[in-house]
């Protein structure tokens, strides 16, 4: 992990990560499904997991999270957090099973998070959050994974934006101030597809989207709602760098409805576990081998 801050600079770079301790637990899996599979790896030798609802594993401005919101379907899951060593390196990411079709798809997003995740009793992992969409010079998330899995899937890093940015941390509900979630799906099941309908197709950085737009979106089970879109990769996309304050003007010079004087919170890197069908199950693994995520401000 190296940690690079200036006035107008931060850099953060995570290759194959420090080694850090790790507990196995037990698997949540309803006994009354048959066939229920535990996630990949589960029992791989060299490999520890760490499998609590919710579990964190903090790596400087890395947090790593078992993401598991789904939870409260009450669909059987197995979803942990990973690591192993191999000469002399540690590296680490997540693996799932989870089975059922989950309201609006969704089950789970285990990833990782950098700055103020806008949901529950957070805390900024760095100071630079939230930052003003017009402050930002340069935002990108590099990174490089091996991700194998079946059923319905994505690999989607996100940013989220809020409106004001708070005086003190952690606030109560965070999730009022979320104004939109913007989404990059960089690979994605063929079932897949994102939340409201396609509005247009553009190509950036040699690379071709479709976008995805929906507004009053919902999935917290309260009035909170918020824009999302989705800019979805014509083509896998398993190791790049993705420009995400070059997009966030492609969009703005498209005119959809981006304020720069609102907040990006938290960019966040994870795979969202989808259930499309009543009896779906979805399962897979991540290993994340380089990680960064830099933000230059004016």
């Amino acid at each position: 992990m190296k940690l690079l801050t200036t006035s107008s600079q931060i850099t953060c770079t995570c290759l194959l990560f420090s080694t850090m301790a790790c507990v196995t637990s037990s698997p949540t899996i309803n006994p009354t499904i048959e066939k229920f599979k535990e996630a990949p790896l589960t029992k791989t030798p060299g490999v520890e997991t760490l499998c609590e609802d919710w579990a964190v594993i903090t790596d400087g401005i890395y947090k790593y999270e078992n993401n598991v919101w789904g939870a409260d379907k009450e669909l059987p899951y197995h979803q942990c957090l990973v690591k192993k060593s191999e000469n002399g390196k540690t590296s680490y990411g997540w693996n799932w099973t989870w089975q059922g079709k989950a309201p609006n798809w969704v089950f789970a997003y285990p990833e990782i998070i950098v700055g103020w995740k806008p949901w529950g009793e957070s805390q900024p992992t760095h100071p630079a959050y939230p930052i003003k969409v017009s402050n930002i010079k340069n935002l990108k998330i590099s990174y490089d994974v091996n991700l194998e899995a079946e059923g319905s899937y994505n690999l989607a890093p996100e940013i989220w934006l809020v409106s004001s940015k708070p005086k003190s941390f952690p606030i109560e509900k965070p999730e009022q101030l979320i104004t939109t979630e913007i989404m990059f799906w960089m690979d994605y099941s063929a079932d897949a597809t994102p939340a409201g309908s396609r509005i247009g197709n553009f190509e950036f950085d040699g690379k071709e989207y479709d976008l995805w737009h929906k507004d009053n979106h919902n999935n917290s089970g309260d009035s909170v709602s918020w824009a999302i879109f989705s800019l979805v990769s014509k083509e896998k996309q398993l190791s790049a760098s993705i420009d995400v304050s070059g997009l966030l003007k492609k969009l703005i010079e498209l005119g959809y409805d981006i304020d720069e004087n609102e907040y990006v919170a938290t960019v966040e890197f994870g795979t969202e576990v989808l259930g499309k069908t009543a009896n779906s199950q979805s399962r897979g693994a991540v290993w994340v081998n380089e990680y960064e995520v830099s933000l230059e401000s004016h």
